[in-house]
This record gives C-alpha cells, structure tokens and sequence, in this order.
C-alpha cells in the first residue's frame, strides 16, 4: 500500500470473497424510492442507510433466489436525514429549517423524533467554524496544546 498506493489480495481470498459476499450499490433516487416503499408497506420509518441495505438486500434476493431470513440493523435515525427521508416520502423541504422539518415529518409518519435530538433547538452552538484537511493537523495539535 504504502510503495503502490494500493492493496490487492491474492487469487484464493478474492474467490472466499466472490463466495461468501454479496456486494451493490444505490444511488439518491432508489434510496428514496426505498423509503417509501417500506413506509408505505409496513409504515416503517427508514433512514437512508437502511434504505440503501434494504435495496441492495432486495436486489441480491432477485439476483440469486436466495430468500434466506435475513436482518437489516438499521444504522442511524430517519431523523437525521430528515430533509432526504421527507422529500423521499413526497413531502416539500424548500424554505423550512431543520426544526420544522422535524414537526412535518413526524405529522406525515406519526412518529416521534427522538427528544435528544429535537431538543437541539434550544442547546447553544458549540461549533462554528471549518478546517480544510490540509490544515487539520495543525488544529488538531493547537487544541490539544490549550
């Protein structure tokens, strides 16, 4: 890695691979059409990381027949991704903020935001500013050195 900037395994363990992994993607549009479905279907609130597991899960099951049980641990709260999870469920998010956001999505699902994080409408702001990458290193040992 460090000599050709790249890694690469052997023959035998990308066949282990091939064997035992199933691998796919989703982009902005099927992530969203995801949500959607598992809402409408079994009023299931997803965020955009389950609904990016549940698509590929999906496509795996047409592509290989397999219908094995299978878990999806969702990974993060629908709230957080309010502004996709809303547009996804056909609701407007031009000109509102983040804490309207909130009401409209919980009155379109009948769900609740978690309060730790609605309750971030009235905590003070702790950051404000932004480090390019170039620079992190440097503020990184400034903060440490306070």
């Amino acid at each position: 890695l460090k000599n050709e900037g790249r890694y690469e395994v052997n023959d035998s363990v990308k066949t282990a691979i091939k064997e035992n992994f199933y691998a796919g993607c989703c982009n902005d549009d099927d992530t969203k059409a995801a949500i959607k479905e598992v809402f409408d279907e079994y009023s299931y609130l997803m965020d955009t990381h389950t609904a990016v597991a549940y698509k590929v899960y999906e496509d795996y099951k047409k592509n290989t027949g397999d219908t094995t049980k299978t878990l999806i641990a969702s990974t993060a709260n629908p709230y957080k991704f309010g502004f996709a999870v809303y547009d996804a469920l056909g609701g407007e998010t031009a000109g509102i903020d983040e804490f309207e956001l909130i009401s409209k999505l919980e009155k379109l699902t009948n769900t609740t935001c978690p309060r730790a994080l609605s309750d971030t409408k009235n905590k003070a702001v702790r950051f404000t500013g932004s480090i390019k990458p170039e620079n992190m290193a440097a503020a990184v040992l400034a903060f440490i050195n306070k």
